[in-house]
């Protein structure tokens, strides 16, 4: 019984371990295509402009960029809790035009969630919208996957 019972859960563990490597895997491929394709068209809405992936963002740049995202965060966080969960975060990329596919979208929280609440507040979501928009955010969610997987 004892024995059958540990063995039982260690299987067990090691499967949701396994559908975790492999849901990483295709969440890797993503964001190695076209994942966030979107993404880059979220500097064109928020700086009024081409986004040019991959430069520093001028202080200007940075505040017409947190003064948006406030804003968008005000919108979705309906419960005004001053955190905004998975349905929300989604929301609010899809009023920047960025629709992304669930899984990257889980990756993404889990990238931007800088303190572990398994919500974001509006300083994480300057801060990933900054990312958004010099192109950094997809190297962080590709090292996020990479710490997972050795893990």
């Amino acid at each position: 019984g004892v024995k059958f019972e540990e063995r039982y859960r260690e299987m067990t563990r090691q499967m949701v371990i396994q559908i975790e490597l492999e849901k990483l895997v295709r969440v890797q491929k993503k964001l190695d295509g076209s994942a966030l394709k979107g993404m880059a068209e979220v500097g064109n809405i928020l700086l009024g402009r081409t986004s040019e992936q991959n430069h520093e963002l001028s202080a200007a740049e940075a505040e017409k960029i947190n003064v948006r995202a406030q804003e968008i965060f005000i919108e979705v966080d309906l419960d005004g809790s001053g955190e905004i969960e998975l349905e929300e975060l989604d929301d609010a990329l899809k009023k920047l035009g960025a629709g992304v596919d669930r899984d990257v979208l889980e990756v993404m929280m889990c990238v931007i969630d800088s303190d572990g609440s398994s919500s974001v507040n509006v300083q994480e979501f300057c801060h990933f919208l900054e990312k958004s928009v010099t192109g950094e955010i997809v190297q962080m969610a590709k090292d996020y996957i990479s710490s997972k997987g050795k893990g």
